[in-house]
């Protein structure tokens, strides 16, 4: 048996180390909600998804306005009401109230006992009991002042109404309704259109692939024949694996203990991204010329640069239905936790401007940035690496896991299901390139999927 360098060892204890600490010291990392400013502590975690879900839920009814509106606001209600009960944001406790009264229900006590006793004069003028106390002179500055995102319009419009002032409340509703459409409407649904209209068309190559596989007949799915006699080890492999994720993890873990009392979130993430992948390349690009090779060993190639092209976009639209079955199961099994985390890209998204730079920034680290080094690594280093020690299928399988095991918890099936098509179409075509440009299909549609939900 192969040993494994000495180096691993240093590699895996960094890795342990880094994780260890990091999860000591993550109760005090957690930063602030940005969706939500005026508050003492931030939304973290679950509560955190929660709360993005109900704004997503929220903005899903008014788009729909038009149409008669939806069945989502009861739902966002109850999360609203479930955070504010559970942590001690203002914001949530105020949705309560705006939505309680879009649903014609009494004055949640409550709730307007959780906000500052100078605020709750407010909300008795807008939403109390008949006679309602007179509204504060500065009743609009501090409903602007509040900053809450969506519904400042919707609140504003119930203050004009007290006013009576309806060409004011229209406006004000208008301008929530387009809000609400251009995030929804004009931006989410045609998005879902084109997933499911490549869903259509992978559902029949993912027949033909099932069909090629039952007959074996592998040369119909173009598989290239592996290379000759390899020369980088199953050691030097996983060596430059663990290097990869113990970098990333050891420096992530400095950026964060920076990022309690720096603002540059993203830019920061982007450099941390980039500069452990290059190290780690680095790292490995000097093994392989220390062994006579180079990177094209793990598929690095540009060898039928177009046809891997091609390739990884048909694989991709094959993967779709897959990933639809998967998602439906998963949302299934994980409905009723409480400890799920937080997708990262929607936690940096919400903190950026729709026309900002650092959104660019953020799209090149998930689209661009996310594909080169993970199908570097996870497709290259470890499962050629796993390849050197087990047949096909097992190595597929064992890479997808490990591979899952990197993301949250409750996105595990559906990144099984991407680890696997990644990893047979690196299994079929000896390159990266195809796993690279479905990788970049799967963030890109992600990335504008969640651009779409959270709106402006």
């Amino acid at each position: 048996m192969q040993t494994l360098p000495r180096t691993i060892y240093l590699w895996l204890a960094l890795l342990v180390a880094s994780l260890l600490v990091g999860n000591r010291l993550e109760p005090r990392r957690t930063p602030p909600s940005p969706t939500v400013k005026p508050t003492q502590t931030g939304l973290s975690g679950p509560n955190f998804e929660r709360y993005l879900t109900a704004e997503r839920l929220t903005r899903t009814h008014y788009a729909l306005a038009k149409f008669g509106g939806s069945d989502t606001l009861p739902e966002a209600l109850a999360i609203y009401r479930e955070l504010a009960l559970a942590t001690n944001q203002l914001n949530p406790a105020r949705k309560v109230l705006i939505l309680g009264n879009q649903l014609h229900k009494p004055l949640d006590e409550m709730m307007l006992k959780q906000l500052p006793e100078g605020e709750q004069l407010l909300w008795r003028s807008l939403y109390g009991p008949y006679p309602p106390p007179p509204i504060p002179l500065n009743a609009e500055a501090q409903l602007v002042a509040m900053q809450l995102r969506f519904l400042d319009n919707q609140a504003l419009a119930d203050l004009y109404k007290r006013q009576d002032n309806p060409q004011a409340a229209e406006a004000a509703e208008a301008r929530r309704d387009a809000q609400a459409q251009g995030a929804i409407l004009k931006r989410l649904v045609p998005l879902l259109v084109l997933a499911v209209l490549g869903g259509v068309i992978g559902l029949g190559l993912l027949l033909f692939v099932g069909f090629v596989a039952l007959r074996r007949e592998w040369h119909l799915l173009g598989r290239v024949p592996e290379a000759g006699e390899p020369k980088l080890t199953w050691g030097d492999l996983l060596d430059g694996f663990v290097f990869y994720l113990a970098s990333y993890r050891a420096l992530g873990l400095l950026i964060g203990v920076v990022l309690m009392s720096h603002s540059a979130v993203v830019p920061l993430q982007v450099l941390l991204q980039f500069l452990t992948g290059g190290l780690a390349i680095a790292y490995l690009a000097a093994k392989a010329k220390k062994r006579g090779t180079s990177l094209a060993e793990l598929g690095a190639s540009r060898e039928q640069l177009g046809a891997n092209v091609l390739y990884g976009l048909g694989g991709y639209l094959a993967t779709l239905p897959l990933l639809a079955v998967l998602g439906l199961l998963s949302n299934f099994l994980f409905r009723n936790s409480t400890t799920t985390t937080p997708n990262p890209a929607l936690t940096l998204l919400s903190g950026t401007s729709s026309t900002g730079w650092e959104r660019g920034l953020l799209f090149v680290t998930i689209a661009v940035g996310a594909p080169l080094f993970e199908e570097f690594f996870f497709r290259g280093a470890l499962f050629t690496g796993l390849r050197r020690r087990f047949s096909g299928l097992p190595s597929i399988l064992l890479s997808a896991v490990v591979f899952a095991s990197v993301h949250p918890i409750q996105d595990a099936l559906p990144i099984i299901g991407l680890g696997v098509s990644f990893a047979t179409m690196r299994h079929l075509r000896q390159s990266l390139v195809p796993g690279m440009v479905a990788h970049f299909l799967q963030n890109t549609l992600t990335f504008l999927m969640l651009t779409a939900s959270l709106g402006d």
